[in-house]
């Protein structure tokens, strides 16, 4: 849905948001830390180039993403995938030149990987789960030791040390083998706890967000139900008092129309003229009354091609220079049928029949779930943007439509269930499907085969 759409663009677009300010205070954090190293341990550690060049490009990526949330407002769950990747790949560098797997920040990468599993899809969150896992796993054997996190490590390589200028110098912790092995099994408790959790993050909070956003996406849909329905009764409560004020002036014209073919003579042209608006004004009343009787009943049983053949016979009609062809291809059945859907197919065959050069064919079909209403007509076809907008009030691809016949007719099919799809032809003009389940209808024949 359009609205979902939005609502999801929207949501990305704060969890954006607030993943710069969380890299804010990352960075202000990173660099108070890294301070206190440089000027109150003398670790040469800004005199390093992979940390320097990281924290830069962090500081300069957060200032990108900044400028760009003031200038475009759509934003998507790869778009926020990728500012997650590019902060573990920015922090892994960091972590490897300070400690690795014995820096006690390293338990940072829980933090995009709990983003992720709160914002993101399953794939998503796997993707990065495996990520960060791989990211310290390699540093729980790569890195360069640093002192203040005691220098020791579990593979060859060299360490910042306190008041070396030259970070790159080797100096190794020389320490007993006894606490050596006591550190590393620290370190791989510290990997192990981060494995667990990872897990447990990436399978909890997913599942978790996942329901969150399954409940806004029904939520959504009601509120756009719920809003599809007041414009209905509004538009029906206009219908209403239009109905009301049109009896008296239909009845005076079906008088007059009366009068007039009497006194013309019988060899008179126009008397088809006049006969053809008699028949004209005896649909309209026909059509009020219809109004009526659908308002005051829940229902009334009939079979499914007299159903049809009724709005075809009330387009014959209307549109008499159209030919209309019905083909059921279903076992006709006898069904209690809702009260809109005379309406609704009226609505459809009266769109069809305008857009037609000639001729409407119409197939009623199905199978053991669904009944298919197939109205297709010879015309020009229907434009690709008002195609998707139709279901919108006021929107119809006719110089003089009023564009609330398909709004209705959709408003009317889906609390039963149903949906109505147009397509246009590849031999030319459009075809419009209705699909209704057989649970809209309480049949006495048994189910459709």
């Amino acid at each position: 849905m359009p609205l979902l759409m939005r609502h999801d663009a929207s949501a990305n677009h704060h969890n954006l948001a607030r993943l710069c300010l969380l890299r804010t205070i990352l960075l202000a954090g990173l660099l108070l830390a890294l301070g206190v190293a440089e000027w109150g341990l003398g670790v040469a550690v800004f005199s390093d180039r992979a940390i320097t060049a990281a924290l830069l490009l962090l500081t300069m990526f957060n200032g990108w993403t900044l400028w760009r949330l003031h200038r475009v407002g759509r934003v998507s769950e790869a778009e926020l995938f990728a500012q997650l990747l590019m902060d573990v790949v920015l922090m892994t560098v960091i972590l490897y030149r300070t400690g690795g797997s014995t820096n006690p920040f390293v338990s940072w990468y829980l933090v995009p990987l709990t983003i992720a599993a709160a914002t993101l899809r399953i794939g998503f969150t796997v993707v990065l789960a495996l990520l960060t896992l791989s990211a310290y796993s390699l540093l729980l054997f790569h890195y360069v030791p640093f002192e203040p996190f005691g220098g020791m490590q579990l593979s060859s390589g060299v360490a910042l040390m306190p008041d070396d200028p030259h970070a790159h110098h080797q100096m190794m912790l020389h320490a007993g083998a006894d606490k050596a092995e006591g550190f590393n099994l620290h370190v791989f408790g510290m990997w192990l706890n981060f494995l667990l959790s990872a897990g447990l993050i990436a399978f909890f909070v997913s599942r978790m967000s996942h329901a969150l956003r399954e409940q806004d996406q029904r939520l959504s849909e009601q509120h756009e139900r719920l809003l599809q329905r007041e414009q209905v009764v509004a538009i029906g409560a206009l219908a209403a008092g239009a109905a009301h004020e049109l009896g008296t002036p239909l009845s005076t014209m079906t008088v007059i129309a009366r009068d007039i073919e009497q006194e013309l003579p019988a060899d008179s042209p126009l008397r088809e003229d006049v006969s053809m608006l008699r028949r004209q004004l005896s649909l309209c009343r026909d059509i009020l009354h219809d109004l009526r009787d659908q308002a005051a009943s829940e229902g009334r049983v009939s079979s499914l091609y007299r159903l049809v053949q009724a709005a075809v016979e009330r387009m014959e009609v209307v549109h008499p220079a159209r030919q209309f062809s019905l083909q059921l291809q279903l076992e006709d059945l006898s069904i209690t049928v809702p009260s809109t859907l005379p309406q609704v197919l009226v609505n459809l065959l009266d769109n069809a029949a305008q857009a037609a050069r000639q001729l409407v064919n119409i197939r009623v079909h199905g199978n053991d779930t669904w009944c298919l209403v197939d109205i297709c007509d010879d015309g020009k076809g229907i434009e690709p943007d008002v195609a998707r907008r139709l279901g919108q009030p006021f929107v119809s691809d006719k110089a003089d439509g009023m564009g609330i016949g398909y709004f209705l007719s959709n408003a009317s099919i889906n609390p039963l269930g149903g949906r109505i799809e147009v397509t246009s032809r590849p031999e030319g003009g459009t075809c419009t499907r209705l699909c209704l389940p057989w649970t809209a209808f309480a049949t006495s024949a048994g189910a459709a085969k």
